[in-house]
């Protein structure tokens, strides 16, 4: 493991970055919509979701991670995936109360729900390269 990957996956380090994304992602879900580009056959709008969703679940998976010492693997996926689903839920009805230019919308939940299952995949695929 390379001195900057060993530094970055350091449990207050991805404290760190889980927070901070978790924070930017909530502001900018709940600022006025920049209006998206739309391809006629993609709807670009959910592959942010998607993304970010990808993002929230791979960081607060390899916090957890981190923090359990590599224990209680599956326990760690459903306590992280659905807290992760639950901010999107909410962040869906603030969307809907409290902004103007948002909706809430039942197929961001979808993407949400997607990019939690990418997010683990990818955890899954790459958590050996955390150990320590």
């Amino acid at each position: 493991m390379t001195p900057l990957i060993k530094k970055l996956s350091e449990r207050k380090t991805l404290l760190i970055f889980a927070t901070l994304y978790t924070v930017v992602v909530t502001i900018a879900l709940l600022l006025p919509a920049g209006g998206l580009p739309r391809i006629d056959f993609i709807p670009v709008d959910k592959l942010v979701h998607i993304c970010i969703h990808v993002g929230l679940v791979l960081l607060w998976l390899f916090y957890g991670y981190k923090l359990k010492n590599h224990q209680g693997l599956f326990p760690l996926i459903i306590i992280v995936v659905v807290a992760c689903l639950l901010y999107g839920i909410i962040i869906e009805v603030l969307q809907d109360k409290y902004t103007v230019t948002r909706q809430a919308d039942i197929m961001d939940v979808l993407a949400n729900v997607l990019g939690s299952i990418i997010g683990i995949f990818l955890f899954l695929r790459t958590k050996q390269r955390f150990k320590t």
